[in-house]
């Protein structure tokens, strides 16, 4: 072929590639970033009020009322530690919107912290709300076959307040509004979030259609039992680390099970543990020894051992997370490896991803909301979600 035609060709395919790059990004929007520090601004706002509530941020009226309803619920929030919203983290996001001086002045005219709270009903189905588009990880997957999609209760919930109170805390607007959302009882996340007031929103999940419900139903779920060890006897060569594809199946398999997506996403750490023996050939015993992480640069026998013992678990978490990501799972890329350095043998080469739960059946009872209309009792299909209006007492962000 002409060298010129071939050039042409080889671009083209690039151009191609690029495009096909670029819808893909574009495929997830909206994801939760930004206002990194509000978990570490608190203890230097509570000196500056100190200055005018000697007793600091917890006496200003309003804040009791914020610790009931989101420190003692437990309301998820994406992004936030241990994914949970905090009184803390409210004022702190507050005070970074308004400019700490405006926030500090508004606090010196006594205005208080205002909590409206209504519930809102949403449509469900199964243990999801209907979106268009499908709330993932920390951001919204608008492809195609998600434009009607199911969303996970709790990640809907902790990526909408994860996003509202980082956006809302780097300046922004008051985020997602699902008040304003509603389209065909489907929570639209498909346009993004749009300018609608002052105020910062959160929500909580609040099921059983209290609202709308006269009485209810109780219908009882049994979950079934799944036993997981997570501990596979390994086969590797002398000083290999190659993870045995089989074992990685079973691995994938095992966590998808115990750890689905909506679990998965509040780990902070997964933690596994690989194993070597301490036998170097036939001329050498090599002393037990066990650590974490990477060893990094290995000295002597006994150090080339124990970043054999690491590499082995790396290596099988490694292969594990790429199998969990192509199940649309979101894997755990922040993971600790201890290696362990043990005995003479083959049964001293192991992986362990310390799954050993006993997940025994459940009994799961949930009430059925009913509403009464003549003499029928028709079940519903809609549960509530509350939402929480934050602002000060003149409305003043």
């Amino acid at each position: 072929m002409d060298k010129k035609i071939l050039n042409e060709v080889n671009r083209s395919r690039e151009i191609m590639g690029l495009g096909q790059l670029i819808t893909e990004a574009a495929e997830y929007k909206y994801p939760v970033k930004g206002a990194g520090e509000l978990k570490d601004w608190f203890g230097k706002l509570e000196r500056k009020i100190k200055k005018i509530y000697p007793n600091g941020i917890s006496s200003i009226p309003g804040y009791d009322d914020l610790i009931t309803k989101f420190d003692q619920k437990k309301v998820p929030a994406k992004g936030l530690p241990n994914f949970e919203v905090t009184a803390k983290a409210i004022v702190v996001a507050i005070a970074m919107n308004m400019g700490w001086k405006k926030f500090v002045e508004a606090l010196e005219n006594d205005h208080t912290f205002k909590l409206e709270e209504t519930p809102q009903t949403v449509q469900v189905k199964g243990e999801g709300i209907l979106t268009r588009g499908k709330i993932r990880v920390g951001k919204v997957d608008i492809q195609g076959r998600h434009k009607n999609a199911t969303s996970s209760t709790y990640q809907l919930i902790s990526y909408t307040n994860g996003y509202n109170l980082r956006h809302f805390a780097a300046g922004g607007d008051s985020g997602w509004d699902t008040k304003e959302m509603n389209d065909e009882g489907f929570l639209d996340y498909t346009t993004g979030p749009s300018s609608v007031g002052p105020y910062l929103y959160l929500y909580a999940a609040e099921f059983g259609g209290k609202e709308t419900a006269a009485d209810g139903e109780d219908i009882t779920d049994t979950q079934k039992g799944y036993k997981a060890t997570g501990h596979y006897e390994t086969d590797y060569a002398s000083g290999d680390s190659t993870p045995d594809e089989k074992l990685v199946a079973k691995a994938v398999k095992e966590i998808l099970t115990m750890f689905p997506e909506d679990v998965a996403d509040k780990l902070d750490l997964f933690t596994l543990k690989a194993g070597a023996s301490a036998n170097w050939g036939s001329e050498e015993t090599l002393p037990d020894s066990e650590g974490r992480g990477d060893t990094g640069y290995a000295e002597g026998n006994e150090g080339k051992n124990q970043k054999l013992a690491f590499d082995r678990g790396n290596n099988f978490m490694m292969a594990v997370n790429k199998g969990l990501k192509s199940q649309n799972h979101p894997g755990f890329d922040n993971y600790e490896v201890q290696w362990v350095v043990k005995g003479q043998d083959k049964s001293s080469q192991f992986i362990d991803l310390m799954l050993d739960i006993d997940k025994k059946d459940k009994i799961v009872t949930r009430n059925i909301g009913t509403v009464i209309s003549g003499q029928k009792t028709i079940k519903t299909g809609k549960n509530t979600i509350a939402r929480f209006e934050i602002k000060l007492s003149d409305g003043s962000f």
